[in-house]
């Protein structure tokens, strides 16, 4: 499970913690990831994070020893080095087959029962893939038929309107490792480690059936929400749709529609977000934890507020915030 890293694109609900440790819906992304696995039959995890003097909140702070009887263990990547540094420090603890984990997955235990119907025909690797519209920020394969031939990050032009895209979940066979092992130590060793596999034709592709929640930029979490909620979202334009992380306090009259609070954030009364006719998952008013936003302050479309900033009554909001800062 690859819970290290920066997040820098979950700026500002990262600032504390790695985005996977958001809490939505009274749990941690991680936390639900691990036991969707856990009911699909996973017995064990190892759970890959960053130090203490990267993040100050860290996987093993907040998790549960066990999850429904599976042990986890924690393996510390100093450095965000990239996906293929973080499985070669897990090397002495995975097991002949195993699968890796992106952790905001949160429905990675029907997947992981696919692949355990998939038929195993030697292959190091294999990729769970879906199509996507939206493709252009993420990971193309290209393919023929089940053997994967190549995957191209953030392609410019892809061969169909929908392309398979990489969903982040790998069933990896321990000879993988040497693969792995045997490319250049960069953040992109992942996949040109499958690229090699794919070579020697060890690699292949799974399209999978269930939904690809992706969690780049925190306007993704909305398609988490929804899929805990058959697709609808709470709230509705007059009360505000909103997404509030633990210890948050909303004064009265305010109105925050297309906004997503982190743990800790004061906003006073009669505060209020833009109206707007179309209303873009992406385009999320989002404040980090620890921010205080005084009263009757205006939140332009998109902006975003930093953690332990501080936002003066009445002030018109219309750029980023920097952590820490004082505005208005």
């Amino acid at each position: 499970m690859l819970a290290a890293g920066e997040s820098r694109r979950f700026w500002p609900l990262s600032a504390r913690a790695h985005k996977s440790l958001f809490v939505l819906d009274g749990m941690t992304l991680l936390e639900r990831t691990l036991r969707s696995l856990a009911a699909a039959g996973v017995e064990r995890f190892v759970v890959v994070q960053s130090p203490t003097s990267a993040t100050p909140i860290r996987p093993s702070d907040v998790l549960p020893e066990t999850i429904d009887g599976a042990r986890i263990d924690y393996v510390e990547q100093p450095e965000p080095a990239g996906q293929g540094d973080a499985l070669l420090r897990c090397s002495e603890l995975i097991s002949d087959e195993f699968l890796l984990v992106q952790p905001e997955n949160i429905n990675a235990g029907t997947i992981a029962a696919e692949f355990a119907a998939d038929e195993d025909a030697g292959q190091a690797v294999t990729v769970a893939v879906t199509p996507r519209d939206d493709w252009q920020l993420y990971a193309v394969v290209e393919h023929d038929g089940p053997v994967l031939n190549a995957i191209v990050e953030k392609p410019q032009s892809a061969p169909e309107p929908t392309p398979l895209c990489n969903m982040g979940i790998y069933l990896l066979h321990r000879d993988f490792l040497d693969y792995v092992s045997a490319v250049k130590p960069d953040p992109y060793a992942m996949i040109t480690a499958i690229e090699k596999a794919a070579g020697d034709g060890r690699a292949r592709i799974m399209r999978t059936a269930a939904q690809f929640l992706p969690l780049k930029y925190p306007g993704h979490l909305w398609g988490h929400l929804r899929s805990l909620h058959d697709g609808e979202l709470p709230g509705d334009e007059r009360t505000g749709r909103l997404i509030v992380g633990p210890g948050a306090v909303i004064g009265s009259r305010s109105r925050l529609d297309n906004a997503i609070l982190g743990p800790g954030v004061t906003v006073g009364a009669s505060t209020r977000t833009a109206r707007v006719e179309q209303w873009d998952d992406l385009d999320a008013v989002v404040i980090g934890p620890g921010a205080i936003v005084g009263s009757r302050v205006r939140l332009a479309r998109g902006v975003r507020i930093g953690a332990d900033a501080v936002v003066r009554d009445a002030a018109v909001v219309e750029d980023d915030v920097p952590d820490g800062a004082v505005v208005g």
